[in-house]
């Protein structure tokens, strides 16, 4: 069906493979920094699992604002002034670059 069940905000949230649910096969979960509230979520098979996983995250707020620090800066380097203009409200970013993401962002604790 196309219809559409209910939204996540994806705001300071983590996404990695649930190994403590064994008895659902390739698992993963959404955990909310803010108020601990989790998600769990299973895939038909690990590859759509590891599918999954690299799609939420690359649609998490805190993740594309990354990004966009990390874009700002290589235009800055290469034009020599910053593409975003003072009174911006992205002017001022909360990270500088990927070290700083308080996110997981690797699949390394997979099960």
């Amino acid at each position: 069906s196309d219809s559409v069940y209910g939204l996540i905000i994806l705001i300071k949230t983590e996404v990695e493979p649930e190994c403590q649910r064994s008895e659902t096969q390739h698992a993963f979960k959404i955990t909310f920094q803010y108020d601990s509230s989790v998600y769990n979520l299973a895939a038909e098979s690990p590859e759509e699992m590891v599918s999954w996983i690299m799609a939420i995250r690359s649609v998490n707020y805190d993740f594309m604002l990354t990004a966009l620090s990390e874009l700002r800066t290589k235009i800055f380097q290469l034009a020599g002034r910053d593409p975003i203009p003072a009174g911006n409200p992205y002017y001022k970013l909360p990270y500088r670059s990927m070290d700083e993401l308080p996110l997981s962002m690797s699949l390394d604790r997979g099960c």
